[in-house]
């Protein structure tokens, strides 16, 4: 997807799978991975930023707030690139990331828990 032809659903899903995505590792129990709709259809939050990674577009200032929110505090660097590079593709690669290092840290408490 180029900067130019992305469509506005994408623009509106991504920004509910970030609001999604910031509840979700803020809470300390969150439960599972949160989902967002595109075009009326379910997608885990990962797999829709795995498939935003090559968006070329710039996001808007309030987006890139929320994006850095969640990068806070867990990847210094990742943010610092997010707050020179503020794209949606870029912030997608690293927003992959930190949901797999977050279920991958749930997991372990699970795992913890039960022990």
């Amino acid at each position: 997807m180029t900067s130019d032809s992305m469509p506005e659903s994408y623009r509106e899903a991504f920004e509910v799978a970030v609001s999604k995505t910031r509840d979700w590792t803020l809470k300390p129990s969150p439960g599972p991975e949160p989902e967002c709709h595109l075009e009326g259809r379910p997608y885990l939050v990962s797999t829709f930023f795995d498939s935003m990674t090559k968006c070329a577009e710039p996001m808007p200032t309030k987006i890139c707030a929320a994006v850095l929110e969640i990068m806070s505090g867990v990847r210094e660097d990742e943010r610092a690139e997010i707050e020179r590079h503020p794209s949606y593709g870029n912030a997608a690669k690293h927003l992959v990331r930190r949901i797999a290092e977050r279920k991958d840290e749930l997991a372990r408490r699970d795992k913890l828990r039960r022990s």
